[in-house]
């Protein structure tokens, strides 16, 4: 991967990315990710194409009656290559595509990264969109409008943990949360990197989890299973005996959920204290 090679498209109802004989249909009326194969856009309902990404994170949203918002990796810039060959990025910019059929995200497309524009979405009419905006919020109702504030600070709150920390990684062709003595085996190249990875180290796992399910999970979604590892990468040459020797730095933050699945008892805590407090030899 030498650089965005994922064709972003959006019909009237759906968002569809397109790479290869391989395509994703984003659904904007309910959010479902659904792998096919080969689309010709000619043959798409209103096509409108948006650019070009990466890769896709997936899908998020942060109520349970919003609109999902679709995760791509709009740009990201090569780190250095593995041991093993597999080629690593960094994730330096993201897009949040909202999967909604609302009319006025009806024109949106995908820039150059620009540091004015962290969303790397850009709206087709500015002033349309702003004056649409403006009268629906006088017929909102306070709680709906303080929803809607929320919402944008969290979007604004993603948006900055991906643009600015530089703390996430992928690498299309292997597995990176795994050291190299436990890269998969020759016979077990066939299969697809992503069923071979530290779920601990998994961090788009959840947003993914359409893909995943046993009604889409095959050849189709594998192309589009892409892992997202946090943490931090480095990959350089060192002289030793008057030869070049690759060497590569890695730390990875687990998952939340597996973090606090594995987080150590507190032996402070009374509970503990019960379990370990050794019997009173002195007592009658």
């Amino acid at each position: 991967m030498a650089g965005p090679a994922i064709d972003v498209i959006m019909t009237r109802d759906h968002v569809v990315l397109k790479t290869g004989t391989y395509s994703l249909w984003c659904g904007r009326k309910d959010g479902q990710l659904i792998p096919g194969r080969e689309v010709d856009p000619a043959r798409l309902d209103l096509p409108m194409p948006l650019g070009q990404v990466w890769g896709c994170i997936g899908k998020i949203r942060f109520f349970s009656d919003a609109d999902w918002k679709l995760l791509l990796i709009h740009h990201a810039s090569s780190v250095g290559e593995m041991p093993w060959g597999g080629k690593v990025y960094c994730i330096e910019q993201i897009a949040v595509l909202p999967l909604t059929t609302d009319p006025s995200v009806e024109h949106v497309g995908l820039e150059p990264p620009s540091s004015s524009d962290p969303g790397g979405l850009r709206p087709h009419s500015p002033a349309l969109g702003k004056t649409r905006s403006t009268r629906a919020s006088k017929e909102k109702s306070k709680e709906l409008k303080d929803k809607e504030k929320l919402e944008r600070r969290l979007t604004e709150a993603l948006l900055w943990m991906f643009n600015e920390s530089r703390s996430f990684y992928f690498c299309p062709e292997g597995d990176l949360t795994q050291c190299l003595q436990r890269q998969p085996t020759d016979h077990e190249t066939e299969v697809p990197h992503w069923q071979m990875v530290d779920e601990r180290f998994f961090w788009n796992k959840r947003m993914l989890d359409d893909l995943l399910e046993e009604n889409y999970a095959g050849p189709l979604a594998d192309p589009w299973v892409l892992p997202v590892v946090q943490g931090y990468v480095e990959i350089r040459e060192i002289p030793v005996q008057r030869r070049e020797m690759p060497v590569t730095l890695q730390a990875w933050k687990p998952q939340p959920e597996v973090e606090r699945r594995t987080k150590k008892p507190d032996l402070k805590s009374p509970e503990v204290e019960r379990r370990t407090k050794k019997p009173d030899l002195k007592s009658p």
